[in-house]
This record gives C-alpha cells, structure tokens and sequence, in this order.
C-alpha cells in the first residue's frame, strides 16, 4: 500500500511538474510577444504556484504596469524587490505605478530607492511619461538635480549647466576620483566656472568636454557635437596603421578620399592626435584611436588650438600616394544627430566611401555594417563567419518590433555549426562598441559546448578599437572560458574598467554627457591590468588594406588555417 501510494505521489508530481513548465513557457512567449494580457494571467497562475522567484514577480509587476493595473504592478513589484530581483529596475517601476495611481509621495520614496540601488538611468527618468506627475515637486528636482530649467542670461546657463553636471558626476559616478585627485578637480571646476563669461559657445563645449576627459575612464564623456550646434568637416579622418587618412568625404569632397591628412588648421597630424586626446575619457590608447579623428571632425575645434579664427572654413594640408600635397579650404556644415545613439558613430548619410569601387569585392566585415548580427558560410575554406556588431537584439524599424532575438540567432548558430561542413568559426567583433551584455550569454553557451568549433586553431575572434563595453565582457568570457585565438587589433577597453553608460543632457545647453555607474571586473582575475586583450595574431589595417578592400585579419585566418 506505501508503495502504491508512494508510486501515486511521484506521478502528481511529475505531472504537476510538467504543467508547471508548459505554463511557465506560455508566460515566456507571450513576454517575448509583448502579449500583456496573455502575460499577466499565466505571470499571476505561476506566482501562485512558485511565490519564491523573483523573476517571476518582476515580470507580472511589469506587464501589469504595461496594462495599466496598478494594483497588481504595486504589490508584485513590492514582492519582486524583497526577493532582490533587479532590485534598482524593480523599485523604479514600482515608481511608476505609484505615480500612475496618483500616489505621489509613494513614487517618489520608491525612486529614491531605486537610486540607492543602482538604478540612475537620469536621462530616462528625466523624460519618462510615467514620471510626468512628479516633475514640479521638489523631492523630484532635488533628485535629479535639475531644480531650474529656465534662464535669466546665457552666463547664467553655461554656469548652471556646469554645476549639474559636476553635481551629477560627483553624485552618481562609481568611483569619480579613481584617476584625479578632489583637489584638481575642485581647482578646473572652479577655474571653468568663473571663465564662462568670456568665453564662446564653443570654447565653453570644448572646455566642459575636456573637464570631463580629466575623469578619465571610457564611459565617461562629454559629447561636443551631440547638441547639433557644432559644425562639421566633410571629410572623415581615420587613423590607419601608416597615418591619418580621408576615409570617406561628403559628395563635394569625394576627390580626397584616400588622401594622407598631413596638417589640420596648420597644425601637423600627430599633434592634432596628441591634442584631441585630451578631450577623451578612455580604457587605453586603442579608445583614443578611435574617438580622437571623431573629434577632429569638429569645425570649432580648430579654432581652440590654434591661429584659425574662421571655424567654418578650414586648411588641410592632403598628400597623395605619389607624396605630392595640395592644400584645399574645406566649408564645415552642421553636425546633426539623427538619434542619441549616434554619439559614437555619428551617421553619414550619402557620404562617399571610395572602397566601394576597389577592384576587390567587398570584405565580409564591411557588407553589413547595419545588422546587428549575421552569419556566412565560406564554402571554400569550410569556415563560417559571424559578425557581431551589436550587443542588442535585431530591430524590424517597419514593424517597429524586436526582430529575431540574440537567443533565437544563437540557436541558428548551434544549428549551423552541428549540421554543415564547417571547420572553423570566426566571431567578428571589431566593430562592436556594446549594448547588453547579459544578451550574448546564449551565444557564449553555443560555443563552449561545441567540441567541434571549441578548439585552438578552430575558433578565432577578430577584435579592434571600437572592440567597447559590452562587446569588451564578451571578448573577455570567451578568453577565459573558450579555447580561442583572438586576431586583429587589440580591443579598445581593457579587462577591468569602469562602465554603463548613462547620459545625461545638461538642461541649458542641451548637450550630452555619459558617466560610469559600475566598475567591471572581466579578467583572469582583480589584478589583471592588461590594458587591453592582445591579438595572439596582431592584423592592423594598413591605408593600401581598406582602400583595395583588402581584410588582413580574415587574410591571417585563413592564412593561418592552410598551415
């Protein structure tokens, strides 16, 4: 009889079990559908069933938020916070449900709650319609910092402009003296402070710019252009391996694609490099070499370094690949973002970029520079090629909806690998400056777990400059938990940095700076201070390479792979 009813008891169970899981799956698809009301009846069956997981509580609260039942977000975000699930985004939705329910002094202690645990995402809080309620209050503008938004006078601005964001950095930056002392800080603080009034615009920019540069780590930044009212030169200048070059021009400035840039308003090329330097927070040398010919675009940058009093026509000393030089006037035009997320690779539509028309096909790495993620299989080498350029998952702008996600493509990947002829994989993320990094865990689960890709000499990791934040933690997991040989550039962060990046606009000027909330530790251990992930085949790009569409870091590979 014991036995029987023991047999009975293990049958429940397992049946309970496995309605358990279906039920968990249906809430699952319907999150990832964006089916709230689908959502919030199965979230609200498996808290019943399971009240002792965080996650789940988290998820009912936020599809209850989405529905607008305010009642059910309260009490499964409260329940959400006490098991310290994302505890910050936790307390902040409960924020909004406060605010949406009219319950304004309870918003606000649970946002001041959300601050205390990490959760100081100010720009969208600033600009959240949920929020809207709190706005006038002082507990709000305390908060954030923003206790004034109009302005007797421009010096009144510029200064008010500075004193938020020195309050903000100081405030919520993780560790704001980790390269400075208080005391210099205190000192071109001040000194800005009390020069604003003669100043320019500009010179005020740059000035705030370089200020924050003196923090000195890589998601710490101040954006000079992000304002569109800076100008720009039409001609893109990147640092290849032999100089700084034209790499792509507006339509009217297309002839000097491809030009070596030998001086900028009359001051030569590495000294212009030296001086935009001072302008970037950055992990190591590799993130100046990427951000410094960004910031050697701005018109108005000249005008601060040397004898240029015209910022919107500047002198540039060109040579050609016979070293003859020619000097030409170059007419800067306004820099306008289309978005935000723009800072790091500002857009530049219809420009020129004469690789395009090199008698070589275009490289693997420049076909897709728009897909977050892709793969291609090359038959002849039995290798398969996947670009990662993005830490996010695909967006379909038409339908306005997520795309196929990083989970859902990691499995295509797995899939890919097992059943096709391939011997060797390369992961391309030489251009990937970030995004989430718990995102790409599936895609490191695929690759650890296959032994037939998980070899030395089989798998091969391109990284670069733009190699950055979320793309940094991926190269760093795969370094400690794969067999991979890493090729290319070095990347452009090093393994134990400070991070997140968290934009503020500053509310006078409307410019955009960005501050570090969390200090990373991705190396082999908290002593690893490599500066950087080294290339076990260093690959750099050679001006000759990009302009006869020319791939040294595929050429090593494949190289590499015939021995």
């Amino acid at each position: 009889m014991r036995i029987i009813i023991t047999l009975l008891l293990f049958l429940l169970a397992k049946s309970i079990t496995a309605q358990d899981a279906a039920l968990l799956q249906e809430a699952d698809n319907s999150y990832r559908k964006q089916d709230w009301k689908s959502a919030i009846a199965t979230y609200q069956k498996i808290t019943e069933v399971n009240p002792y997981n965080g996650r789940y509580w988290y998820r009912l609260a936020f599809v209850a938020l989405k529905t607008g039942q305010y009642d059910i977000a309260i009490r499964a975000g409260e329940k959400a916070s006490t098991l310290y699930f994302l505890p910050g985004n936790a307390m902040y939705n409960l924020a909004c449900a406060y605010a949406l329910d009219g319950q304004t002094e309870k918003a606000l202690d649970w946002l001041e709650k959300a601050y205390d645990n990490d959760f100081n995402e100010l720009h969208n809080i600033i600009n959240d319609e949920d929020l809207k309620t709190l706005h006038d209050t002082p507990r709000f503008k305390n908060l954030t910092g923003r206790t004034q938004t109009t302005f007797a006078s421009r010096e009144e601005g510029w200064r008010y402009d500075l004193q938020y964001l020195i309050h903000i950095f100081e405030k919520y930056h993780v560790n704001i003296f980790h390269d400075i002392t208080p005391t210099a800080w205190q000192q071109a603080c001040e000194k800005l402070y009390q020069s604003i009034p003669s100043m320019t615009d500009y010179e005020i920019t740059l000035a705030m710019t370089k200020l924050v540069a003196m923090i000195n780590d890589g998601h710490t930044n101040m954006f000079p252009y992000s304002n569109g009212k800076m100008n720009r030169l039409p001609i893109e200048p990147y640092l290849f391996q032999d100089g700084l070059f034209v790499k792509s021009a507006a339509p009217a400035y297309k002839h000097l694609i491809g030009k070596k840039i030998i001086s900028i308003g009359g001051i030569s090329a590495n000294d212009l490099l030296a001086k935009s330097y001072e302008y970037i927070g950055n992990d190591n040398e590799w993130q100046n070499k990427m951000m410094g010919p960004l910031l050697l675009q701005t018109g108005e940058f000249y005008c601060t370094q040397g004898n240029i009093k015209d910022c919107k026509n500047i002198p540039v000393i060109l040579q050609d690949h016979n070293e003859k030089t020619t000097q030409v006037i170059l007419e800067t035009m306004p820099w306008k973002l289309d978005n935000h997320s723009e800072m790091l690779n500002p857009s530049k539509k219809d420009w020129v970029y004469d690789n395009a028309t090199a008698t070589n096909p275009l490289p693997l790495y420049l076909q897709h520079p728009e897909k977050n993620y892709w793969m291609h299989i090359m038959e002849e080498q039995q290798l398969l090629y996947f670009q990662f350029n993005q830490v996010v998952n695909q967006f379909n702008h038409a339908e306005n909806k997520v795309g196929e996600t990083i989970e859902a493509f990691s499995k295509r990947l797995e899939q890919t690998i097992a059943d096709k002829p391939i011997e060797a994989l390369v992961i391309d993320i030489r251009n990937n400056t970030g995004g989430n990094g718990f995102l790409a865990l599936p895609i490191i689960k695929t690759i650890i777990k296959s032994d037939k890709i998980n070899q030395r000499g089989k798998l091969f990791i391109i990284t670069g400059r733009r190699t950055f934040s979320a793309a940094m933690e991926f190269a760093c997991k795969l370094e400690l938990w794969t067999n991979a040989m890493f090729i290319g550039e070095p990347t452009g962060s090093s393994p134990i940095n400070y991070g997140e990046h968290n934009p503020i606009m500053l509310p006078y000027s409307g410019l955009m700076a960005s501050y570090s909330s969390r200090y990373f530790q991705h190396g082999y251990s908290s002593k690893d201070n490599r500066p950087f992930i080294a290339p076990d085949i260093a690959a750099e790009l050679h001006s000759s390479d990009y302009f006869n569409n020319i791939d040294p870091a595929m050429d090593a590979i494949i190289k590499y792979l015939k021995k």
